[in-house]
């Protein structure tokens, strides 16, 4: 694991607002409605959140409440996404990876870098799979099949990750119904440098105690 100097060094250098060629954008959270987590953004749900375009069809959507922040990734239509969802907060200051696709699981870097995956491990947050939706034939040979047209949609609790400002990096695989991309925001970012990551903003100003 990495040493309490380690991660402090993250802290400070993430999370403060750098300068230069690697200011990082800013995005001001929505503020959220009572949301379902059933893999669609339906617009009545998701009509108060921040918005941004990731590229190659997707967009990222996210908002909050006192005690959760909500991230939705929408694909093209027609299409199915699966997300890498890249996080640094006060309270998590060493980056986790939090992926969604048939599989959810997390995995937080370490100083030897990235672990293997183990599935069903999250802790604190949740985010819709892509939906199995049967078996279907590959030259002769049953292969699963999945659902498509679906959201990735999360909720993430404040307990364990504590209040917005959070950095984020966005990695999302587009499988369109004709061809296949990818959508990483932003574009320069690098999984293990949260320094030019997404700052996200609380919907209003935190107040001082």
């Amino acid at each position: 694991m990495m040493t309490k100097t380690v991660a402090a060094i993250l802290v400070a250098t993430s999370l403060a607002a750098p300068t230069g060629p690697a200011r990082a954008t800013e995005l001001t959270a929505g503020v959220a409605q009572t949301v379902l987590l059933d893999g669609r953004c339906e617009a009545a749900e998701w009509a108060r959140a921040a918005r941004l375009d990731l590229g190659s069809g997707a967009s990222l959507l996210v908002q909050e409440d006192a005690d959760h922040v909500f991230v939705c990734v929408r694909g093209p239509a027609g299409g199915l996404n699966t997300l890498d969802l890249y996080l640094v907060t006060d309270r998590a200051p060493v980056p986790v990876d939090l992926h969604v696709s048939a599989q959810v699981g997390e995995r937080t870097l370490t100083q030897s870098g990235w672990p293997d995956w183990q599935w069903r491990n999250q802790t604190g947050w949740y985010g819709t799979p892509v939906p199995f939706a049967g078996m279907t034939d590959l030259e002769g040979a049953p292969r699963p099949a999945f659902a498509r047209d679906t959201d990735r949609e999360l909720q993430l609790s404040k307990a364990r990750f504590g209040p917005l400002p959070w950095r984020i990096r966005v990695d999302v695989q587009v499988m369109g119904p004709e061809r296949k991309a990818s959508a990483l925001y932003p574009p320069e970012s690098t999984a293990e440098t949260p320094v030019n990551w997404l700052i996200v903003k609380p919907s209003a100003p935190r107040r001082a105690r």
